[in-house]
């Protein structure tokens, strides 16, 4: 074998080697296969063949002619096109293409909407569209940097983003994926890197024998790597509060970005991982749940128990609930108490809450609370000019350690039955738009259902409500490891009529779609059940087997009251007429500042006219939309930069070493070169010990400073430059070498300098 020859190349079309080309087309695979792999919804297994198809359009354009930056613009719209094609297939209902053409488009505009303007989506095809075009820009963009750029770094890179996020958020365990792509990831650089310096060897005419070289690359690269990874794999993670702590602030942010998209995509199954809370923005009504006996949070109430609520959910999809409040305000620590609407038969009390867990942001309160002593940002919406409906959703604003706690002060209904019972079914409209509200597509049947329980009852909305509860914990069978709904069918529908089975989330779902129905304001409430009393206390312990969901339900004057239609859960016991009422603390107050909420309107805006004491109001998308904005035009700018710039080629490379070769002789003949001194510098330094080659040492010298500096690489004809001033300087440098350390044995008779070199030589190239 010719041991000059590059082994694996195959000329023109994979000059880099088979080698990096199967390495790299693995590493896009590891990464779609894990995609299609994570979970989140059914039909992810396109994202493979967009994967593919990604590698080998960019494959082929970087081996076109085709001018880099026209190379991007023509595979975006490639990629979508495909990426559309491949969705609309999976429309189920449609005959013809241009009947999922014209269906798929109306899907995008709506979700559209809903993300700009607000609202939650249940639309899991607009998501799968979405995924693909991520991964055909990903598998593009790394087979560019391979195979045109040149920037093997990159695309690992890339890569190791894509498969981490996709690890982090899926609800499936993709640890095989992430430890082959360490180690193909691995492979892949050193093979590239092992390319490069063959491309070198072969300009400069260094033999080697290429079959030996690439046997041992294969056999010391997989060792190697798999080591690494190993070692990488099997390390003492570091602490939590260590690594955690320092990222608080930096994490808070992109927990809001992360229930946006909670909200935007109710239906999806992702991993829960901003926090340890049972509860966020959106509900999805899935498949089985697994909930131990791990301790959450110890709760001490002197009011006794209740159920602590962390989100109330408003907007019902037919897959799932979402949270559809966008007012988001600062809440508790230094801020004033909320004005929220004040009902009959309320109470003030406070609890205790603390974590026993790391890393908690949701608050669990009971009924309505008005502050916290933590600083917290809320979800409310606004019924008047700062005035709110309550509270739906409270976050602390640093991720709360196990061991810390708050105070909570909330109002408690004491409402007995019979006042329930003789409150009149009269609602403001801000009530009937938001909590009646129901998909079109809930279908006629459970509106019936709803009908024929309701009809058997009293004429009051109490006793309406306590039919369907009877109906849903009598007819309902509690089970939690049922599968998901089929994705075509409304999930209340199929549990009602079907499947009959089903935990928490489907029991109080059911029970608030059929007060829905039946024309009486409900909506669904997720946190924790009271939990286990300690003895002879007020304090309860609760544990992960207590995550609970029930509904609630509206009364114009007492405000929203629980249901348990939950089977196996006990029935919620409500105080009787004559029957003493709980006895419950005053909330903290603090001076110069009210302990309770004004109980109107106008009470509300007093002292908040000039906007003082004001830490509203602003809809939480909007700050976000700018944050948004802002860091897209970061990213382009910094993305334009990047692109600008570009990695270093084998002439930069070889321009590189030919100088640190001469520097090194240099010194060893006596001439002292510093680190800050500029390439010219150190060259007329050099220069001074071998004035005969002193144009060699200057061309050096300036195809140094182009390679560092110039906005454009060297090329092959610079490249042969360099090699040619090397082979001329390289035996007038070991001269020099000779007579210094001839002099240094000879106290200087030998060795002494010649002439002085020229500062600007008029050497070829000079001026290019």
């Amino acid at each position: 074998m010719n041991p000059m020859t590059i082994s694996l190349g195959t000329g023109y079309w994979l000059r880099e080697g088979w080698g990096v080309f199967l390495l790299t087309l693995i590493l896009i695979l590891i990464v779609c296969l894990a995609v299609a792999g994570a979970g989140w919804t059914d039909g992810l297994h396109i994202v493979v063949p967009v994967g593919l198809a990604a590698f080998a359009f960019a494959f082929l354009s970087a081996r076109s002619p085709l001018p880099a930056p026209l190379a991007p613009p023509l595979s975006v719209p490639v990629g979508t096109a495909l990426a559309f094609r491949l969705t609309a297939d999976l429309i189920p209902g449609t005959e013809n293409w241009p009947q999922r053409w014209a269906w798929m488009w109306y899907r995008i505009y709506l979700f559209g909407r809903k993300a700009l303007f607000g609202g939650s989506s249940a639309d899991d095809l607009v998501f799968l569209f979405q995924m693909c075009i991520v991964v055909w820009l990903v598998a593009w963009l790394i087979t560019w940097f391979v195979f045109r750029a040149g920037r093997v770094w990159d695309a690992v890179v890339l890569a190791g983003l894509l498969l981490l996020g996709t690890v982090y958020y899926a609800p499936n365990d993709l640890t095989i994926h992430l430890a082959l792509f360490l180690v193909v990831a691995l492979l892949l650089v050193i093979r590239f890197n092992l390319y490069l310096r063959e491309r070198i060897w072969q300009h400069i005419q260094i033999p080697y024998h290429a079959g030996e070289m690439v046997l041992h690359f294969w056999r010391t690269g997989l060792a190697l790597s798999v080591l690494l990874v190993a070692l990488a794999w099997f390390a003492p993670a570091i602490p939590v509060d260590m690594r955690g702590r320092a990222l608080d602030a930096m994490r808070t942010g992109w927990y809001d970005l992360e229930d946006r998209l909670g909200q935007l995509l109710t239906t999806l199954h992702f991993r829960d991982t901003s926090s340890t809370d049972f509860s966020g923005l959106a509900l999805p009504l899935g498949g089985p749940r697994q909930l131990g006996n791990t301790p959450v949070m110890e709760i001490a109430s002197p009011g006794g128990s209740h159920y602590w609520r962390e989100v109330a959910l408003d907007h019902y999809t037919g897959h799932g609930w979402a949270n559809s409040d966008e007012i988001v305000v600062r809440f508790g620590g230094n801020s004033p108490p909320l004005a929220v609407i004040r009902y009959q038969a309320q109470t003030p009390m406070t609890h205790t809450v603390t974590t026993l867990l790391p890393n908690m942001t949701a608050l669990a309160m009971a009924a309505q609370p008005v502050w916290v002593s933590i600083p917290a940002r809320a979800r409310i919406h606004f019924v008047q000019e700062q005035l709110a409906e309550g509270i739906s959703y409270a976050r602390a604003r640093l991720p709360l350690r196990a061991g810390d706690g708050y105070i909570v002060a909330t109002l408690v209904s004491n409402a007995t039955v019979e006042q329930l019972r003789q409150s009149q079914a009269i609602y403001p409209e801000w009530i009937s738009q938001r909590y009646l509200q129901l998909p079109d597509s809930l279908p006629e049947r459970v509106y019936l259902l709803a009908y024929a329980i309701t009809a058997q009852a009293a004429d009051t909305v109490y006793d309406k409500a306590v039919a369907v509860e009877a109906y849903l914990r009598q007819n309902i069978a509690y089970n939690e490891q049922v599968a998901p709904p089929p994705a075509e069918r409304d999930a209340v529908d199929y549990l009602l009529f079907e499947r009959r089975e089903g935990y928490c989330d489907y029991y109080a779902s059911a029970m608030v779609v059929l007060l829905r129905a039946a024309g009486i304001p409900a909506r669904l409430a997720a946190g924790y059940a009271p939990g286990e009393r300690r003895a002879d206390s007020n304090t309860f312990l609760v544990r992960q087997k207590d995550a609970h969901a029930w509904p609630e339900v509206f009364f114009p004057e007492y405000g929203w009251i629980a249901f348990e239609p939950t089977a196996g859960r006990p029935p919620i016991e409500r105080p009787r007429a004559g029957e003493a009422m709980l006895q419950f603390t005053e909330p903290p107050s603090r001076e110069g500042q009210e302990a309770t909420p004004p109980e109107s309107p106008s009470d509300a805006s007093q002292g908040t006219e000039n906007g003082a004491n004001n830490p509203f109001q602003m809809p939480a998308s909007a700050p976000w939309l700018l944050l948004g904005v802002g860091l897209l035009c970061v990213f382009l700018a910094v993305f334009i930069l990047l692109s600008r710039r570009r990695g270093a080629t084998i002439a930069d490379v070889q321009a590189e070493v030919f100088y640190a070769r001469m520097g090194w002789l240099a010194n060893r003949a006596g001439v002292s070169l510093q680190p800050w001194q500029t390439p010219f510098e150190q060259a007329a330094a050099i220069a001074a010990v071998v004035p005969d080659a002193q144009a060699h040492v200057w061309r050096l010298a300036q195809l140094v400073t182009h390679a560092r500096y110039a906005a454009h690489p060297l090329g092959d004809a610079e490249l042969t430059e360099a090699a040619t001033a090397w082979q001329g300087l390289y035996p007038h440098l070991l001269r020099a070498v000779l007579r210094w350390q001839l002099g240094q044995l000879t106290g200087g008779l030998v060795g002494r300098r010649m002439s002085t070199p020229q500062l600007f030589p008029d050497t070829p190239g000079w001026a290019d």
